[in-house]
């Protein structure tokens, strides 16, 4: 039980230059946009212009401008003709109307909610997504960002008030268990198999759906990279190179002395110690990951824990560790160093200044660790931290889109990810 839920990272303090890619998500360019609106990224011009005629994404429609009395459930596969290629050359002489296509599909926007500032070319890509897709989908896309520090409490309202948006942003760490409990999200088990049965394919054979299973049924679409519960620190490399500091920062120590340096000699910030808004602290982060502690087990952050050693899985309070007590000195060092604002509550750390390279390290997940560095002004390297220490696997519900159990076209809406799955321009 211990092995499959345990993960022993590879023993290489190496740099991970690899890391400096976006979340792995393969449903291509417009779901990814939810996700790295979370990491404070913008999106890259597209590559194609869009046809005048598509509503661009800004417009969200009123509800009762769709068509909704027409149903949404006509596959895609019905326009592939059922008539006998295998038959005689009379049998191919047979009226047009054996073979004809099925009706196009009704007009139908779908409505999307993603969370964090909207990127830069926002109308552009989802434009180019309309255009890209209407011969399968006839969609249009509206799609509306709500501010981080906004956004749970509503889209809980959004769902608790009947709301007939589709898709959203979510994951375990935001809202996705309130919203289950509450009965808010739509079971998928159908219309996977309906309309996407290929993406369910591709999910279900390493095993990643199966994470977002709750009774039986599919409760969410996660991301396809498990990814591990490692800290992983990124570090301004044009610094490091400046003062000529060891290329090594594996150990909160060789972190400080990397940031001791740098915040002697540059106007910036030490280190980013919040990830987002959930108040992650990072040297805790960290340091749990020294002594091979579970990182997230209970309703909060780091409430209770267990050591991935322990073959008997004995839960203890974190602050009963010797985890706890160490990074409890590190935030009493950081703090008299300046590192940690005297005032956090009226802080504005955020990813954000990590971005516009405000900060001279962050220590964040393994799959967001280097984007918190390449928007800024330096290069960014990132780093393993402790990596002979145990590591959990991170599951796929830290990144996931999920359906509104009110949705308009939810028939629509699932076509659209199988679409985007399969389709890389």
């Amino acid at each position: 039980m211990r092995n499959q839920r345990n993960q022993k990272n590879q023993r290489n303090k190496q740099s991970l230059k690899s890391l400096k890619k976006p979340l792995p998500m393969l449903m291509a360019a417009a779901l990814a946009l939810a996700l790295l609106a979370g990491c404070g990224s913008t999106a890259s011009p597209p590559a194609t212009s869009t046809a005048a005629s598509v509503t661009t994404a800004s417009e969200a429609p009123d509800s009762g401008a769709q068509d909704s009395d027409s149903p949404d459930s006509d596959s895609p596969d019905s326009a592939s003709p059922d008539s006998g290629a295998q038959g005689s050359a009379a049998e191919s002489a047979a009226p047009a109307a054996d073979t004809a296509p099925a009706p196009a599909l009704d007009e139908a926007t779908i409505k999307i909610y993603l969370t964090g500032d909207a990127p830069k070319y926002l109308d552009e890509v989802w434009n180019n997504v309309a255009d890209k897709s209407k011969g399968v989908l006839n969609a249009k896309f509206a799609v509306n960002y709500i501010p981080w520090s906004d956004y749970a409490d509503k889209m809980t309202m959004l769902a608790a008030s009947g709301d007939d948006f589709d898709l959203y942003f979510d994951a375990n760490w935001l809202i996705w268990p309130t919203m289950v409990k509450n009965g808010a999200l739509l079971g998928l088990n159908d219309l996977f198999d309906q309309y996407a049965p290929n993406l369910k394919a591709y999910l279900e054979a390493p095993g990643l759906l199966e994470w977002a299973k709750v009774n039986g049924e599919f409760m969410g679409v996660p991301i396809d990279d498990a990814g591990t519960q490692r800290p992983i620190v990124a570090i301004r490399e044009d610094l490091r190179v400046k003062y000529d500091l060891p290329d090594s920062m594996a150990t909160m120590e060789e972190l400080e002395a990397y940031l001791d340096v740098v915040t002697a000699n540059e106007d910036i910030r030490a280190i980013n110690n919040i990830i987002q808004a959930n108040m992650w602290d990072n040297a805790l982060f960290a340091i749990a990951c020294k002594y091979s502690l579970e990182r997230e087990f209970g309703q909060g952050n780091f409430d209770l824990t267990y050591y991935l050693t322990d073959e008997k899985v004995t839960i203890v309070p974190m602050e009963r560790t010797e985890a706890f007590r160490e990074a409890s000195v590190i935030r009493e060092r950081w703090y008299q160093k300046g590192w940690i604002p005297q005032n956090a509550m009226n802080d504005t750390e955020t990813v954000a200044l990590l971005n516009d390279g405000k900060y001279a390290a962050s220590i964040r997940g393994v799959q967001d660790a280097a984007g918190g560095i390449t928007s800024g002004p330096g290069e960014a390297k990132t780093y393993v931290m402790y990596p002979d220490s145990l590591a959990s696997i991170g599951g796929t519900l830290g990144n996931m889109v999920c359906f509104n159990r009110n949705a308009k076209n939810p028939e629509r809406t699932m076509m659209f990810l199988e679409w985007m799955n399969a389709s890389q321009e």
